[in-house]
């Protein structure tokens, strides 16, 4: 992924922390699932810094060199992390409101906390975040999840029915707001056009990530977390049946080629074209497809929870998942300025795909001491600066 070649969204895992009473089984399922996204966007990102060609989505309509198999294969199975952690965002808010509720705080204190991270999370994004992707400011998840929870911030307060309204209706009507922004050669937008709606490498700051189909998923998100406090909503295997509607859904609008659909598979195209669908600006596809991803994921992870959480395996998951904010700045600078560093091409000479897995295991193995120390040192100073990372 190219900046998080994200989505992301993500994403990332940039959820405020979820402190609810606690130990309840949603929650653990929530933390487990952020830390397998990170876990997986591990991989994805170890592709960037290690030259790997892991392209199986479009830009603007049109990709890049698609590598070999495996390298293809893995990258379908990443793009999953983007509408995890931007749907995880409205999921961790919801929570977090609660939590609050019950300590007193007002819905001003609420808004404020969330906005305060929102720019914190902008802040980052224009300067830690020129030293790993590009030497310049650059529009990426930071930016997209920030604007995301200032919006979201506010959209909260209204009655749930509407806020579920406004998600579902959002997330299949937004391309009728991209159509006047098609994406001509040399054609270029105003800066604001082109977060909203066009990937644009070479603006100022460089916009990696769109936000117009990321918002419906933070909005969609906050309601199944609602849904999950009120016991409204189960997660458990028979969720599957969700990841077969999204994939049919998914199917039905790829194979039409038009709406929704910003990379339509044509005749003469190899077959494996058929699954690139456009992540900048996310197309409807995209997000069907990976949401299906997602789910799966989740059921997996419900169906082995007692397990995991019984051992060091789910340990490591569930403090990835509670230190999101800073397993993403920290790994990425991990691979941007060490392991790159070592893991050369000339280390290992034509052989990309090897470099993309050691960089992925031992960036993972050094986050596991990093995450549970961070973790530890926030809940030593809960009043401090950290309580909005």
């Amino acid at each position: 992924m190219n900046g998080i070649s994200l989505s992301q969204e993500a994403a990332i895992g940039l959820q405020p922390e979820v402190v609810s009473a606690a130990k309840s089984e949603r929650v653990a399922i929530v933390d487990l699932f952020r830390g397998s996204a990170h876990v997986i966007m591990a991989f994805d990102h170890s592709g960037y810094f290690s030259g790997s060609t892991m392209t199986p989505e479009a830009y603007n309509g049109v990709i890049g060199p698609v590598g070999q198999w495996y390298n293809f294969a893995l990258g379908m199975f990443t793009n999953v992390v983007t509408p995890i952690f931007f749907t995880l965002t409205g999921v961790s808010v919801s929570f977090f409101e609660k939590s609050r509720r019950k300590r007193g705080w007002t819905e001003w204190e609420i808004t404020r906390f969330l906005l305060t991270r929102a720019l914190i999370l902008f802040l980052i994004d224009m300067t830690i975040g020129t030293l790993y992707w590009h030497p310049y400011q650059s529009f990426e998840v930071f930016s997209a999840v920030a604007c995301c929870l200032a919006i979201l911030a506010f959209v909260r307060l209204l009655p749930l029915r509407v806020i579920a309204f406004i998600g579902v209706a959002s997330f299949f009507t937004y391309p009728l707001l991209i159509h006047p922004y098609p994406p001509v050669p040399g054609q270029t937008y105003d800066l604001i056009s082109a977060i909203l709606f066009r990937y644009d490498p070479d603006a100022v700051p460089r916009v990696g990530f769109t936000l117009i189909g990321r918002i419906p998923l933070v909005i969609i998100g906050y309601v199944l977390g609602r849904l999950l406090q009120d016991k409204k909503l189960v997660i458990s295997p028979r969720l599957i049946w969700a990841a077969a509607a999204l994939f049919a859904g998914w199917f039905v609008i790829h194979l039409a080629g038009g709406y929704g659909n910003y990379f339509p598979f044509k005749a003469g195209m190899p077959w494996y074209y058929f699954f690139i669908e456009n992540k900048e600006p996310t197309s409807i596809a995209y997000n069907l497809f990976n949401m299906g991803g997602a789910v799966v994921v989740l059921v997996i992870l419900s169906r082995y929870e007692y397990w995991l959480k019984g051992n060091i395996i789910g340990r490591v998951l569930t403090s990835f998942g509670q230190t999101s904010l800073f397993f993403y700045v920290v790994h990425l600078l991990i691979f941007s300025k060490i392991l790159s560093q070592i893991i050369t091409p000339e280390f290992m000479p034509h052989e990309a795909f090897f470099r993309t897995i050691l960089m992925s295991v031992l960036c993972i193995l050094m986050m596991i001491p990093l995450s549970f120390g961070y973790r530890e040192l926030r809940h030593k100073y809960p009043d401090s600066i950290l309580r909005y990372l």
